[in-house]
């Protein structure tokens, strides 16, 4: 396993947002679903832990079926907090339905995305999914983090 921590099998009511809720709750800074309805914690990626093709994360979560949820052998992974000491910056895969699409040029003068966004408690403690839970809840496709506090989404 990859995670090797708490697990959490919900049967037909999986999601990555419950998962990742599990995982916090037992103080675990990584959370994964796995096989559309499994759920694992830990600390710390296993030393033979490779990533994967995103397409291999095909199945769709028992408890929502437009969210991935890992797939045979494939775990959709989420980092729930910065862990302890040293870290640079690292891409947050996803989370609230919502998948990195890498890092994208963006001005002033040429937004990428157009409209800001307030997010729950402010820009302070503003988080991946704080800023696409955010987005979710106005029906937008997309959503972007920007100087670590600016959460965007585009016009539609």
């Amino acid at each position: 396993r990859s995670l090797s921590g708490a697990t959490y099998n919900s049967g037909n009511a999986m999601t990555n947002e419950a998962c990742v809720s599990f995982c916090i709750s037992k103080n675990f800074i990584y959370a994964g679903t796995e096989y559309a309805g499994e759920c694992y914690c830990g600390n710390s990626l296993a030393s033979t832990s490779t990533p994967a093709a995103l397409s291999d994360c095909n199945m769709a979560c028992n408890g929502n079926a437009t969210e991935q949820c890992g797939g045979p052998n494939r775990l959709t992974l989420f980092n729930t907090t910065a862990p302890p000491g040293p870290l640079g910056p690292f891409v947050n895969p996803g989370v609230n339905g919502y998948h990195s699409l890498g890092c994208y040029n963006d001005s002033v003068a040429a937004r990428t995305l157009t409209t800001g966004m307030q997010t729950t408690g402010g820009q302070s403690v503003l988080t991946v999914a704080l800023c696409t839970s955010a987005c979710a809840s106005g029906n937008y496709l997309y959503a972007g983090l920007e100087y670590a506090s600016e959460c965007c989404k585009p016009s539609i």
